[in-house]
This record gives C-alpha cells, sequence and structure tokens, in this order.
C-alpha cells in the first residue's frame, strides 16, 4: 500500500509532529478505500463462531478432532456464494453469514510496531510501541533482540485484537534483499546480506508466532515479498509491470535463501507473493515458486496471500492472461489462496458459475486460510482456555516495552568515523550544543515507513537537551508534504532541504562549544512506491553541512538517518567533521538512545549492514537507464555492473559492510589455522577489550573461497556473535562451522561443497581453512 503525496510549495504552516505512520496509499480507488475503512474499523469484540449458533457444537468447532478434520468439515459446508468474499483481503472481505462467520481483514501490519492497516484501529487515542525502524535494527548484528522485538509485538498485537482494534495476521517480515541502494523499501529490511537477513527472518517470525501456548500461534507472520522484489518506480518502469530477469544462482544464493529459512526454521505461516515478474511470470501467478519449491520442497504450511492488486496486474499489467477466468485459474493453480485486491471479489463467482475455476481447486486455498485462523484460536469453541485472552492493553507500550524500544535504537547506532577520539563529548567541557540540520527536530522521520502511532518520539535536539543546552535551527527548509494516512490526510514536514538558510546555522555553530548537524532522507526521499534517482544527500544538505562545519567553533559531528546509504565521502575524508554516525530510523527513543551515546552513557556498537557506496556508483553501468533493472549480483564486464554488496562489488565503497567503531579497542587472538572437529570445523577466538570504556562488540566471521573459482564472492558472512567486556577482559569463544559453509552455488542453482584452500576472516585475522575433499565434487560458477 503506497501513499499520495502532494507539495504544498505555498504552506510554511508548522508541521503536525504526532505519529502517523508512513505507509503510503497510492493503487486504491477512492471508492475501495471507503469500503475498506468502513468494514475493518473495529468497535467492539464479536462473538466468535464457535460461540454462537450455527457453528456451535459443529465437527469444525470440535476441538478434539485435529485442527485437518475441523478444517475439512468447515470448507465442505461453505456455499459459493461466500466463497469470493473469503478469499478477498482488503477489499471489502466477506464472511459466511449461513455459518456465523463474521467478515475477518487478514490484512493487518506490524513491521516495527503495530502499524496503520485496514485491520488495524488506532482510534480513541490508541498508540503502539514504535521500535526502530528494521535497518536500525539489524545494525545490531542482535539475534536475540530481534526475537524479542517479534515477542513485544505480538504482545500488543493480542492486547488489540482482544479489544477488538485489530486481526491477528500480520503481514511482516520484509525480507527482501538490499540489492541496490537507491530502493525505497530497504528501510524495511535487514540489508544486503543473504545470512543476516535469513537469522532475522528466523528469529523475529519465531518471536511473532511462537507463545507459551504450542497448540496455538501467538500471532501469523508473514514473509514478504516473494520473490526477487526490490524496485517500486524508476526510470519509467514500476513493480507492478516489472520483470526481474534472475539467474538460478542468484535467486538460490541471494534472493530466496531468506525466505527458505523462514519457511524451514521458523515456520512461518504466511507468504505474500509479489508484484513484479519473476523471469517472465508473474509471481503471484508462479507455481514453480509457490507450491514446487515454497510449498513441495521447503514444506510450506500455511496461506499464500497476493500483494493488494497484484491479482489485477497479472492480466491488466503483466498481460501474462487475457481473461478473468484463466486470471483466477493461474493464480489459484500457482497456490495463492487469497486476494489482496477486489479481483476475486469481482470475478470469481462468474469462474464457480461456469466451471472454468472447480470448486476443489477453491478448497485448497480456503483450507489454508481456516487452517492459520483456527491455530490462532479464532474457531475455539465457549470454554476452551484462550492462552493469550488475558493480554490487555496495559501490555502495550509497556515499561519492559519502552525499554526494549530504547535498548534497541542504543545497538543500531552505527559510529563510522572518530577522529582523534573526539568522541565521547564530556558534559564537564561540552555545555553547549548547536544541533542543526533539517532532521534534527524531526519525530515523525524516526519512524520510517510502514509505522503506527507512537506514544511519544523524542527529536535528537530533545534528547541531546538532557546533556546540555541546546541552540537549534534547521538552516534550510523544504515545503512540507501531505500524505494520506488511512483517510487522513495530514501536513508533514520533509528534510529535502531546498532553501537555504544557513546564516542562522553558522552563527549557532560559531557560538557553541559543539555542533550536530542531523542530514539524511525521510519518506518523501524513499518510500513504499518511490526509488531514488541518486545517492547523495538531498537538496542543499550537502553545503548546509559543509558551511555549518567550517564556520563551527568546536568538533563537528556529522549525524546521518535514513534508511539507504548515502556518499558522505566529503565529511568522512575532512577534518572539518570530527565524527560521523549512521543512524537509520531509530524509533520511539531514538533521540533519548542517541543523546547517550554523544555522551558516552552508552557505548556505540552497531555496524553497517549494507554498503555506502560513492555516488557515481549508479553511472557504472554502460547503459545508464537500465543499471537499476540488472538484477545480477555479480559483476559484468560486458554490462559495466560493477557487482553488488561487499560480496561482489569490488571497488573501494564509503564504508563498507560490518563497518562499525567503538569507544574503546578489542584485540583478537585465535590459532592459525581452522580445527578438524569430526564433521564440523572450529575455531577458538579469543577477544580482548584493551580499552578504557565497557563495551559490547559483534564478531562477524567471513568465508573466503578458493581463489581460482571464477565468479565466487569475495567472501561471505557465514557466522556472527556478540558479547559484552569490561576494559582488561578478555572471553574465548567457538565458532563452529559446518561442511554447508564451505559450499558454493553453482549457475544452476545447486548448492555444492567446494573443497580447497578457504580462509576465515575475523576482525583483523585471516584464517586458514583447508578443507579436504569429501567426495569428487567440481563446480561450474
Amino acid at each position: 500500500a503506497q501513499a499520495s503525496i502532494s507539495s504544498q510549495a505555498s504552506s510554511r504552516s508548522k508541521p503536525v509532529t504526532h505519529s502517523l505512520g508512513m505507509v503510503l496509499i497510492q493503487e486504491m480507488h477512492a471508492v475501495e478505500r471507503i469500503l475498506v475503512f468502513l468494514v475493518t474499523a473495529a468497535a467492539a469484540v464479536p462473538l466468535r463462531p464457535c460461540e454462537q449458533e450455527p457453528g456451535k457444537g459443529q465437527p469444525w468447532c470440535d476441538t478434539s478432532l485435529t485442527i485437518d478434520e475441523r478444517v475439512r468439515d468447515l470448507v465442505s459446508r461453505i456455499p459459493d456464494s461466500d466463497v469470493p468474499g473469503l478469499m478477498t483481503a482488503g477489499w471489502g472481505n466477506g464472511g459466511s453469514p449461513s455459518l456465523g462467520i463474521r467478515p475477518y481483514q487478514f490484512w493487518n501490519e506490524g513491521l516495527h510496531g503495530i502499524g496503520f492497516s485496514p485491520g488495524v484501529n488506532f482510534d480513541s487515542g490508541r498508540s503502539a510501541t514504535s521500535f526502530p525502524q528494521v535497518v536500525t535494527t539489524s545494525m545490531s548484528f542482535n539475534t536475540s533482540l530481534f526475537n524479542s522485538i517479534g515477542v513485544a509485538i505480538s504482545t500488543e498485537v493480542r492486547a488489540f485484537s482482544n479489544q477488538g482494534h485489530a486481526g491477528l495476521t500480520i503481514w511482516t517480515p520484509n525480507i527482501n534483499i538490499f540489492r541496490d541502494p537507491r530502493w525505497g523499501r530497504g528501510q524495511e529490511t535487514p540489508g544486503e546480506d543473504p545470512i543476516l537477513t535469513a537469522s532475522y527472518a528466523r528469529e523475529f517470525v519465531r518471536g511473532m508466532q511462537e507463545g507459551h501456548d504450542p497448540a496455538h500461534l501467538k500471532t501469523s507472520a508473514c514473509l514478504k515479498h516473494f520473490a526477487a522484489y526490490d524496485l517500486e518506480k524508476w526510470g519509467g518502469i514500476n513493480r507492478h509491470t516489472f520483470n526481474a530477469v534472475v539467474s538460478e544462482q542468484d535467486l538460490a544464493e541471494t534472493f530466496n535463501a531468506p525466505f527458505e529459512v523462514g519457511v524451514r526454521d521458523a515456520h512461518a505461516s504466511c507468504i505474500m507473493c509479489s508484484y513484479n515478474e519473476v523471469n517472465g511470470i508473474p509471481s503471484c501467478a508462479n507455481r514453480a515458486l509457490l507450491t514446487d519449491l515454497a510449498r513441495n520442497t521447503w514444506g510450506f504450511d500455511g496461506y499464500i496471500t497476493s500483494d493488494c492488486e497484484a491479482v489485477r496486474d497479472v492480466m491488466s499489467r503483466h498481460n501474462y492472461t487475457h481473461t478473468p477466468d484463466s486470471t483466477n485459474n493461474a493464480v489459484l493453480q500457482a497456490g495463492m489462496d487469497i486476494d489482496c485486491g477486489s479481483f476475486l471479489k469481482n470475478t470469481l463467482n462468474t469462474s464457480l458459475l461456469d466451471g472454468s475455476v472447480s470448486r476443489d481447486l477453491v478448497n485448497l486455498g480456503l483450507s489454508n486460510l481456516f487452517k492459520v485462523r483456527m491455530r490462532l484460536g479464532q474457531f475455539d469453541p465457549p470454554g476452551e482456555h484462550d492462552p493469550y485472552g488475558q493480554i490487555g492493553m496495559n501490555h502495550v507500550n509497556s515499561p519492559a516495552h519502552q525499554q526494549l524500544a530504547l535498548e534497541a535504537a542504543r545497538q543500531g547506532i552505527v559510529l563510522l568515523k572518530n577522529a582523534g577520539g573526539v568522541l565521547p563529548f564530556d558534559r564537564n567541557s561540552v555545555k553547549t550544543l548547536a544541533v542543526v540540520g533539517p532532521a534534527a527536530n524531526g519525530t515523525i522521520i524516526l519512524q520510517g515507513s510502514y509505522a503506527g502511532v507512537a506514544p511519544s518520539l523524542v527529536s535528537i535536539a530533545d534528547g541531546l537537551r538532557s546533556y546540555a543546552q541546546v541552540s537549534n535551527a534547521s538552516g534550510c527548509w523544504s515545503p512540507p508534504i501531505t500524505v494520506n494516512f488511512w483517510f487522513h490526510p495530514e501536513v508533514v514536514p520533509t528534510v529535502g532541504c531546498e532553501v537555504p538558510q544557513f546564516e542562522d546555522a553558522t552563527a549557532l555553530a560559531a557560538a557553541a562549544d559543539a555542533t550536530v548537524i542531523v542530514v539524511g532522507l525521510d519518506q518523501a526521499q524513499e518510500a513504499e512506491d518511490l526509488d531514488r534517482t541518486n545517492l547523495e544527500l538531498p537538496g542543499l544538505q550537502r553545503q548546509l553541512a559543509e558551511k555549518v562545519a567550517a564556520a563551527s567553533k568546536g568538533p563537528v559531528v556529522l549525524v546521518v538517518m535514513a534508511g539507504g546509504s548515502v556518499d558522505v565521502t566529503f565529511a568522512r575524508d575532512s577534518n572539518a567533521f570530527s565524527a560521523i554516525f549512521f543512524v537509520g530510523y531509530p524509533g520511539q527513543a531514538g533521540g533519548t538512545a542517541f543523546a547517550e551515546t554523544l555522551f558516552g552513557d552508552n557505548n556505540p556498537s552497531g555496524r553497517l549492514t549494507q554498503t555506502f557506496y560513492p555516488a557515481n556508483y549508479i553511472n557504472e553501468w554502460k547503459d545508464h537507464s537500465s543499471s537499476y533493472f540488472d538484477m545480477s549480483m555479480r559483476p559484468n564486464a560486458s554490462t559495466g555492473n560493477p557487482g553488488r554488496g561487499y560480496r561482489f562489488y569490488a571497488k573501494e565503497p564509503v564504508f563498507p559492510f560490518g563497518a562499525g567503531l567503538s569507544y574503546t579497542s578489542f584485540a583478537y587472538d585465535a590459532q592459525p589455522v581452522l580445527e578438524r572437529r569430526g564433521n564440523d570445523w572450529a575455531l577458538q577466538l579469543t577477544i580482548q577489550n584493551t580499552g578504557t570504556r565497557h563495551g559490547r562488540h559483534i564478531v562477524l566471521a567471513f568465508a573466503v573461497p578458493p581463489g581460482h573459482i571464477a565468479g565466487a564472492p569475495q567472501k561471505m558472512l557465514r557466522t556472527f556473535s556478540t558479547l559484552e567486556l569490561a576494559p582488561g577482559l578478555k572471553q574465548t569463544i567457538t565458532l563452529t562451522f559446518t561442511e554447508q559453509d564451505f559450499h558454493l552455488v553453482d549457475r544452476f542453482g545447486n548448492s555444492v561443497f567446494q573443497p580447497g584452500q578457504w580462509y576465515i576472516e575475523v576482525g583483523n585475522l585471516r584464517i586458514s581453512a583447508v578443507v579436504p575433499s569429501v567426495r569428487p565434487t567440481s563446480i561450474l560458477i
């Protein structure tokens, strides 16, 4: 769902600062918008189907039967006329009146907290904890944190649901790979690496779905967007028409890997098929992906939803089918179960009546939908213990969740430059701060996209007021924009920095003990349905930063708040800038977490989960107009593709994947050769805090393949760990590598064991790993 944005060039009214959630909506027709709102606005908790006639006492309400038996009985009783509504989400979904089943809205958002969506009701002053955007959380490399945020969101969803304000099917997480830095939705993902993204999928989905009762899902999580989805609108092509031409090698090695882990390890109960085509077939009509791979190979057990109006796209935009009947058959035969849109609702009845779609086929979809709902307990009879029924609104933004949001922001902050160890600031010497820049006072910007109503939002400037006397100026101005958030248009600020107001900012910097310049992006530059056209700071932000830095009396700290990378080489290489931070979109406690970090109450430990490219990266393709559309991860001399991500980009980045500094220092020690232990290899690694401050440290271990294999990645993240050490202390950890860690994916998409001279890179160490041949193998990359 995407938002309509219109410039308010003539308006300079004070922008609103309350949370709005940046889910943008542009694709819905006006009438459909009203229908969605009216149908899904929850006012009270209705009786569940098995608490009333005619369902009460029926076999499908009998919990002594297996869920499969109950589902089979229920589906057999559904009349054909009710099928289209039951297989519709978002657009006036229906129920089954003859069975006492009310309309249920499958579409609920919870990317980093309960978000604006048709199934969620934020009326009457309701709010929900706004955790950092996923790009920020991912930079913690903390799998326990990934899980804990999933647990917290699922608890708040249950609280909302118990009051009738949300459904239990949550369409998150977004585990697409951040392939191109221009992608507007990269902020929603854990970054460019498939191993980290898979780890996030595993832990977050488990947190969302697993509660204290193994017989029930706590909530249902949805892996999206399957598959190879990472383009919104660029170069005259949009996501509704884009054909992602992807090699079998890149599909298996990069794009599909997180989805496989989310299914196999976390048992995700939903997959969303994407708008785009994959090698000429729309994802929602792609049986090879949805059924052969996800269900039959990975063992997926759940329902598959389309992205919203993607079914309509199959016929009207991809021109893959040419009639409603053939379209309905294509998506249902492929394995899709529910249409987020209006196409099935408007056409499926005719297809059933004329026999072009069989009842057996729709029964498969209905069975998958009702099985998940039964696992959620939505069809439990009266008197059955509801394991989550006592979760109340006091669990929403509870003190524990507030602390979790703060801790996630702390751990996600990345320090990229600290010249001369100028940081952390000493409160006794830095008593006055000039806090300038278009994002310095931002509150809505802290949330990023797919947010909801936050209970509070602490800006960078407000957070720093707890530590120093703050003088503040934006330094430039842009007209606010109007954003429609679920039928509530609001005027919000933007960081576009189009009109200079440099004098105010430079005057403050010249008088203060130190200066903090807060720049970056917001949802007017990167968002759903909005990709960037360059990798530079927008508008006059660079000029503002350079002028303020030149005028500053004391040290200058540049803070970049954004989802995607921006080229800040000018600040990295200039003595005028003492420090650089990247904070992503740090959520409701972002300003507090940053202030703690700047003054040393929090020691930064985050590491980048994406490569920061130079601005000319996107111009290295020989055909600049097609650079975004090139899905290949590997460099290609004929096209000019320089390679994507740290695994394949061989040139010097602005900052590499995994970059991140601390206020203390750590030293590594290990044996020079990897030790073989049975079928595995072990690395005993001793890490010592050699600095003067307590610190959290992220250990990243990369495998470097044998050098003779053309097309192999330069290196691949294989495992990561976190630890905390007081000054002078050391800890020995064991990193274990299995045979799978010494596999490469061949050009046919097969994972193949590759013996030979490997290396493990960890910290500043490069450790030999001679992997003997277990069986005759060959590999063609």
